[in-house]
């Protein structure tokens, strides 16, 4: 890859006013939180707030309406967020500055990889901000803000269907964060790849209808199911679904990577320009 390319993305991709919207995205799951320790009885530590915002839903959805359209929606919220600032950076750059920067190098493919390093970036950026309001949060009602291991109150928002509090750091942080990240970055370079052959409100659409399919479906090989910390806790001591994850994100990730790679060698990029 170029670097020129590599620098024109991290600049342009990155130093974007969408990007101030993140805090919004992650407001409801951190208040829940934020409401527990406030109550007296829980204390809370900053992973708390961490864990809590990619909580998502139980594998087998219950009678309560209420209270599964509020977990759906916030859930779709803070994915969803992630995946509308990454939607239309890639095929705009296409059409304007990164038009003649792909034709001066001569790389179609360099010129795509380049946007999925930005995306991963974008991704890296999105949990980090995220990372920064939980110590915020946490700072703000008391809680224990240096603590990395989560607590009971965790273990509340979880619905107590897991012993989550009992688990070491690192699996707390690969239930909450790490299988979250991953699937969040698969789809977003799905939905990045998809706009090089649709519109990206298709695109859109498209990832949003396969995170509502996941939603119902609670299996590992639905992407999607990665990103829901309740559900990776239950299976969590099931080998075969903590390998069905990470092989099914890292699957979706190698296929948006070729297709997008086959599809930017044979576009008519001058079409585009317009």
């Amino acid at each position: 890859m170029n670097c020129k390319l590599i620098l024109h993305d991290l600049r342009c991709g990155l130093l974007r006013k969408k990007y101030l919207l993140i805090p919004i995205f992650f407001f409801i799951p951190m208040m829940a939180a934020r409401a527990y320790c406030r109550s007296g009885f829980h204390e809370g530590f900053a992973a708390d707030f961490l864990l809590c915002s990619f909580r998502g839903l139980l594998p087998v959805l219950g009678g309560d309406l209420f209270g599964t359209t509020v977990s759906t929606t916030e859930w779709m919220s803070v994915v969803g967020g992630c995946l509308f600032l990454n939607l239309d950076y890639c095929l705009y750059d296409l059409k304007t500055s990164g038009h003649q920067l792909m034709i001066r190098s001569g790389k179609r493919v360099g010129w795509y990889f380049s946007k999925c390093l930005w995306n991963v970036c974008s991704c890296l950026l999105y949990f980090l901000i995220m990372v920064l309001m939980g110590l915020l949060f946490s700072a703000m009602c008391g809680a224990s803000w240096n603590s990395l291991h989560a607590g009971e109150v965790t273990s509340l928002m979880y619905f107590g269907v897991s012993p989550i509090e009992t688990l070491k750091t690192w699996e707390q942080l690969t239930i909450g964060l790490l299988f979250p990240f991953l699937t969040v970055l698969s789809l977003s370079l799905l939905e990045m790849t998809l706009c090089l052959f649709v519109r990206p409100i298709y695109s859109f659409l498209a990832v949003i209808s396969l995170m509502a399919v996941s939603v119902q479906i609670a299996s590992p090989l639905v992407i999607g199911n990665g990103a829901m910390g309740i559900r990776n806790a239950i299976f969590w001591f099931d080998p075969l679904y903590r390998w069905q994850t990470f092989l099914s994100c890292l699957t979706l990730i190698g296929a948006s990577l070729l297709a997008g790679a086959v599809r930017i060698k044979r576009m008519d990029v001058l079409g585009l320009k317009e």
